[in-house]
């Protein structure tokens, strides 16, 4: 299946921004498949190059200078975490799901409780890949 960057945007060329990186990730996926004779789904696909792309120029957060320094900052603010699957358990197997912790949190009107398959393996907690995975790891109340 396809999955697309869905923005609700009243801004022309936010949409046109996302429609041209669906159309490129789309396009790198075939050409993936055909150069590697590799079968992996675009989603599989998209998260790989997102894990790629992550690791190869992501870099760590200087230290703030000056001020007072935080006494209760979590390390899921300062360190380098990656989503990845949750384990199986004998009795769901491949469908193993939990429960995402932002999606659980009172913090969040309007949005149900969804199961997830990513989580974050430091923290031991599982996250929505999109947007919850970010929220979780950038604000300090969660």
């Amino acid at each position: 299946g396809f999955h697309e960057c869905a923005r609700k945007s009243t801004k022309w060329y936010k949409k046109i921004f996302f429609h041209v990186l669906d159309t490129v990730l789309l396009n790198s996926h075939i050409v993936y498949r055909q150069i590697t004779g590799k079968e992996i789904t675009s989603l599989q696909f998209r998260t790989n190059l997102m894990i790629g792309l992550l690791e190869e120029y992501s870099t760590l957060r200087c230290p703030a200078k000056g001020g007072r320094p935080a006494l209760d900052t979590p390390l899921r603010l300062t360190d380098r975490h990656f989503p990845s699957e949750v384990p199986q358990t004998t009795s769901q197997g491949s469908k193993t799901r939990r429960h995402c912790k932002v999606c659980l949190s009172s913090t969040r009107k309007g949005k149900e409780r969804r199961l997830t398959k990513h989580m974050c393996v430091p923290c031991n907690t599982p996250l929505c890949a999109v947007p919850c995975f970010e929220e979780y790891h950038t604000l300090k109340n969660y």
